[in-house]
């Protein structure tokens, strides 16, 4: 039971957060074990440029300077 509780848990987390953001980092970590390092900052450094400037992206700054939590996936 206590699996099903934390497994949950990490759904509802993972559903709050941008989904683009997300899936992009995803991406990069799925296979990581298998690339440099070199390539593994190249993929992160592509999946934040693909990500800025998104909808998510502007919640995220809108929500620290205005200091309330953020509203993603909108």
């Amino acid at each position: 039971m206590r699996l099903c509780m934390w497994v949950a848990t990490l759904a509802e987390e993972l559903a709050s957060m941008p989904a683009g953001a997300v899936r992009s980092m995803l991406k990069v970590i799925v296979g990581g074990r298998e690339k440099s390092l070199e390539q593994l900052l190249i993929d992160e450094r592509q999946a934040v440029q693909e990500n800025r400037g998104s909808a998510d992206s502007k919640e995220g700054m809108m929500a620290f300077l205005e200091k309330r939590k953020p509203v993603f996936n909108q």
